[in-house]
């Protein structure tokens, strides 16, 4: 009897320390050491999704490893490289379409606060073009306090930009010189795992951290141009000019946490909507509602079982992130929790 109530005491305090132990070192992880390893760890991260590819080569085709991990880099790189021309160049052309059309959305806009302007002066009896005026005077103030700010801004940060390009040339020649080590050593540092003391520890984290990983920017990636590919569709139809820079945009933002396709479509049909434009409402609001559908459907397929996260903890973890760290926390607090619902998800079925 006391032996048993030994045992739920150990399981009970396993289950307190080992969450209690992820947490605090993924904080000091991130607080602390994140900041300056972060080229070491991204580099070491795309080591580990190259390789298998690499170890195929070696052994199936007989190609040297360092000449397979060249070769693979620089497709790697032509691929990236030849889609955002594509992109950047139907970009580059909405952009100068805009430029452009800027005089045209300039009268229109005037055009349509005048009108509002008159009817405020018509309603309440206030003496005509006096509205104007003031609106006039204060969207002046406020673009020439805009532009102080902007040249003190800039005057501000030029010496700092020019360390952070040196800082970012640096921090790219060690991703480089990282993962052409790391690829290479590959079997030694996996044996040398195996040998440690902690080794079965190790094997333990590194397969469940790699799967983690490996399901999650897979998802977030397929995701992304999936929801970037329906918002441009979408745009097209409703003849929007700028689609690409729109539907490219919704994309990004529903891929970051916090964020979805409903940030900028929503508004779209709104407008749509007041404009009475109720066809064009309809498709953006279809775009939108093909988009949440895409990401509920798509996220769980493809993540599968390794990950277990519910909507609460995972906003909790986002939130969280990103009070503590900004930005980067929001992707920090949504792995801590995926890792640490995996890890005790894993020491309760081994307790079964």
């Amino acid at each position: 009897m006391e032996e048993h109530i030994g045992q739920q005491n150990r399981k009970k305090l396993k289950y307190l320390l080992i969450p209690a132990g992820i947490i605090l070192v993924s904080y000091l992880f991130f607080r602390y050491l994140f900041p300056l390893v972060w080229p070491l760890v991204v580099s070491i991260l795309l080591a580990l999704m190259v390789y298998p590819l690499v170890n195929f080569f070696e052994k199936k085709i007989r190609i040297n490893r360092m000449i397979s991990t060249v070769l693979l880099l620089l497709l790697f790189v032509f691929l990236i490289g030849a889609g955002l021309v594509f992109v950047l160049q139907k970009l580059l052309q909405q952009v100068q379409m805009l430029a452009d059309n800027y005089e045209y959305y300039e009268d229109c806009m005037s055009t349509a606060v005048t009108q509002v302007c008159c009817k405020v002066e018509e309603t309440f009896g206030i003496q005509d073009g006096s509205v104007v005026t003031m609106l006039n005077d204060g969207i002046n103030d406020f673009f020439g306090k805009i532009n102080r700010t902007v040249m003190k801004f800039v005057l501000g940060i030029s010496i700092p930009a020019v360390r952070s390009m040196i800082d970012a040339v640096i921090a790219a020649a060690v991703m480089i010189v990282t993962f052409f080590l790391f690829v290479k050593d590959m079997e030694k540092i996996k044996r040398w795992a195996a040998e440690s003391v902690i080794g079965k520890e190790l094997r333990f984290f590194y397969r469940r951290f790699c799967l983690i990983c490996r399901a999650y920017i897979r998802a977030q990636i397929i995701i992304m141009v999936v929801v970037a590919a329906v918002s441009v569709a979408g745009l097209m139809l409703a003849g929007n000019k700028y689609a690409w820079i729109v539907g490219i945009s919704v994309g990004a933002l529903d891929a970051l946490p916090l964020f979805g396709a409903g940030l900028i479509l929503i508004p779209l049909t709104i407008v749509a909507v007041i404009q009475g434009k109720l066809t064009k409402a309809a498709i953006l609001f279809t775009a939108f509602i093909a988009c949440y559908f895409a990401r509920e459907f798509l996220e769980p397929k493809l993540m599968g079982e390794k990950t277990g996260v519910g909507a609460l903890p995972a906003l909790a973890g986002i939130y969280v992130g990103y009070r503590l760290f900004g930005f980067i926390g929001m992707f920090a607090g949504i792995f801590t929790v995926m890792v640490l619902f995996d890890i005790m998800k894993r020491l309760g079925q081994k307790d079964l």
